[in-house]
Parts: C-alpha cells; structure tokens; sequence
C-alpha cells in the first residue's frame, strides 16, 4: 500500500515533473535507447557510449583528442 506521502508527491509537483517535463522523459527515454544499443553490441565487446565513440572518432579521422572532446561536447579536463 503506497503512503499519503507518495500518493501526493505522485499527483503534485513531481507527478506533474513525471509526466510534463521534457527534460525527465527525454533522459528517460536515451537510458531506454542506450540500454537496447547496450544489448545488441554486447556480442561486439562495445557498448552503446563507446560505440558512438568509435564512430565519432572514424568521421573526424586524424583528430586530436582535443577536436574529438569539443566534437563530443565534452568539458576539459584539467
């Protein structure tokens, strides 16, 4: 049996965040994505990150890991 708590937490504020917010379902939806991507590379020995990876890494050809970084939309590291 589910708590006052929860049932309200469902119906307000967060159940409106659960069932409105495009930022939650999009992330939502990339975990559910990434995890079928996981499963049908597994028998590669890649997952569905280092997939993209490759592929980036295989369309920028002779690129530093700087270019790939900025191309991947990663944040320097220091």
């Amino acid at each position: 049996m589910m708590s006052t708590e929860t049932e309200t937490a469902d119906t307000g504020v967060v159940g409106g965040i659960t069932r409105h917010c495009l930022l939650t379902r999009t992330r939502r939806i990339s975990r559910i994505i990434t995890n079928m991507y996981d499963q049908a590379l597994r028998s590669h020995g890649v997952n569905a990150p280092q997939f993209s990876l490759l592929v980036l890494i295989a369309r920028l050809g002779g690129a530093s890991r700087a270019e790939i970084g900025r191309a991947n939309y990663q944040a320097e590291t220091i």
